[in-house]
């Protein structure tokens, strides 16, 4: 039933609502922005300039640009499937999109220091690093959170969810059934303590130990997990819908996995980025001046719609 959902879904957002030319924004051409954060999700994109405004672009199928809140102040944005979560100036929680499962809605009150926007469900941290999660909860990617507090990241994927303790150690919840979309995301996920961050995608997932070593587990069949590359020195790991990117000490980007639209051979080579994120059949990273740039597939204008 989860994947016949998302399969459907998916093909509501690769043509839209009303054809594949819907949902697309377009570059204004006006004076370039300093970003300095960015998340993207399917086929859509958000970041976060200085003052802390949110701006959005790409597939609009579900509001999930048009909606974008229009205040500054804004703490953090992270873009889902086909809906997008923020933290707002006051540390309250914002969601705007597809809201099928309450991941928009459902959104909790109070006050929280980060948020993220999974497929069809979303995690958060409070002050006290406990976890809340919220929408879709077929494979307990919501409902089988930890109850500990003190967590320090936290993470939502497709069918399951992971989290980084105090001691940099990982734990990963979700489906755990040995069945057909059991890829071993939650049972292989490391051991031991030291990992510095984590991240969840569909049905995989990768983390950065304490050197800077890439370590990914869940489903390999486009090289996700066996592909990554070795060595120390990451700073930065993303996990999209069937390929990764990472980000060493000298701002140089690396990313592996499924290349069906350019999204790991059209990888910039220049060093100096500061972050970045990938998407389902694409990626933006943020340069040293604070400027998108984007990459892979473009039907919606996630890539060259970039402010």
């Amino acid at each position: 039933m989860r994947s016949v959902f998302l399969l459907a879904l998916w093909g509501v957002i690769s043509c839209g609502l009303t054809g594949c030319d819907s949902g697309t924004e377009t570059d204004t051409g006006g004076p370039q922005t300093a970003w300095t954060r960015l998340s993207v999700g399917s086929y859509f994109n958000c970041a976060l300039d200085f003052s802390g405004q949110i701006a959005c672009w790409g597939n609009d199928g579900f509001a999930q640009v048009s909606d974008t809140p229009t205040g500054t102040g804004n703490a953090s944005v992270s873009a889902g499937f086909a809906h997008t979560c923020a933290i707002n100036s006051v540390g309250n929680i914002e969601c705007w999109g597809y809201d099928g499962y309450g991941q928009v809605s459902d959104a909790p009150t109070g006050t929280f220091r980060s948020v993220s926007a999974g497929y069809a469900h979303n995690c958060a941290l409070d002050a006290h690093g406990a976890i809340a999660c919220w929408g879709s909860d077929y494979d307990g990617q919501g409902s089988n959170a930890p109850t500990d507090t003190g967590y320090t990241l936290v993470s939502a994927g497709g069918g399951h969810s992971c989290a980084l303790d105090v001691s940099g150690g990982i734990a990963c919840w979700g489906i755990e059934d040995g069945g057909t979309y059991d890829y071993g995301q939650v049972s292989d996920a490391p051991t031991g303590t030291g990992y510095t961050t984590v991240s969840a995608g569909y049905n995989h997932s990768c983390a950065l130990d304490s050197s800077g070593g890439i370590e990914c587990w869940g489903s390999d069949s486009d090289g996700e997990v066996s592909d990554a590359p070795g060595g120390t020195g990451y700073t930065v790991v993303s996990v999209g819908g069937g390929h990764h990117c990472a980000l060493d000490s000298s701002g140089a980007l690396s990313c592996w996995g499924s290349d069906g639209d350019g999204q790991v051979s059209d990888t910039p080579l220049d060093t100096g980025y500061t972050t970045v994120s990938a998407g389902d059949d694409h990626n933006c990273a943020l340069d040293s001046s604070g400027a998108v740039e984007c990459w892979g597939q473009d039907d919606y204008g996630q890539v060259s719609g970039a402010p």
